[in-house]
């Protein structure tokens, strides 16, 4: 399990500096951001700008080709990755599984430390909303609520930054504001930052600060 958070400094979570990468089909350049501990961000753009991109470069996935991208905090605890929860593409959830039994998934994946107990999960799904579901098969879930068992899942990892890539993209205005409503819950429980990628300017509102992508290049003011 991931140990406890280090003390409030002023250190940022993650920072960048004229940062650029790119993959097969997107390219991201002179990107200069700083994450701070508490952030609530929106990464606003429409499709094929790069966002994806730009959270893989934040959660350590992927290394800048130029520029520097750094995570302060964990280098101070002499880390190799960021505890960062990264949540993109579809739920990744196990149908022949309760959603209890998914939450307890992260420390049987290989992570260091005991299996997650049921308390903890059952205290990571009260957290977003979902204790009166803990026992169903996840088959039977609504998308807005597998994305939420999701954040769950992220949640019980103790992660220090939460990241979302367009999770609410093919979901209706409520249902959107339920995973909204979930992924906040989860960074004040953590506790985590937050980023949120998006092109619903909605979804966008709901956090703190705003960030704008377009053609590979990222406005953070």
């Amino acid at each position: 399990m991931i140990g406890p958070r280090p003390p409030a400094d002023n250190l940022p979570l993650f920072a960048a500096a004229r940062a650029g990468c790119r993959s097969s089909s997107r390219a991201l350049s002179d990107v200069t951001c700083r994450i701070n501990e508490g952030d609530r961000i929106a990464v606003l753009g429409s499709d094929r700008t790069g966002k994806g991109l730009l959270l893989k470069l934040i959660a350590g996935e992927i290394a800048p080709e130029s520029g520097t991208a750094t995570w302060p905090r964990t280098q101070q605890q002499r880390r190799t990755r960021p505890p960062v929860a990264l949540l993109s593409g579809r739920p990744e959830l196990s149908d022949a599984l309760s959603v209890v039994q998914n939450v307890q998934l992260p420390l049987r994946a290989g992570l260091p430390g005991p299996v997650l107990s049921v308390d903890k999960a059952m205290w990571a799904l009260a957290t977003v909303g979902l204790a009166d579901v803990a026992e169903q098969r996840v088959a039977s879930l609504r998308p807005a609520t597998a994305w939420r068992v999701m954040i769950a899942r992220a949640l019980a990892g103790h992660p220090w930054l939460i990241l979302a890539d367009d999770i609410t993209g093919r979901l209706g205005e409520a249902a959107a504001s339920d995973v909204v409503d979930a992924l906040v819950a989860a960074a004040i429980a953590a506790p985590a930052a937050l980023v949120v990628a998006t092109s619903d300017v909605i979804v966008a509102a709901r956090m703190t600060r705003q960030w704008r992508l377009g053609d590979g290049v990222l406005i953070t003011r």
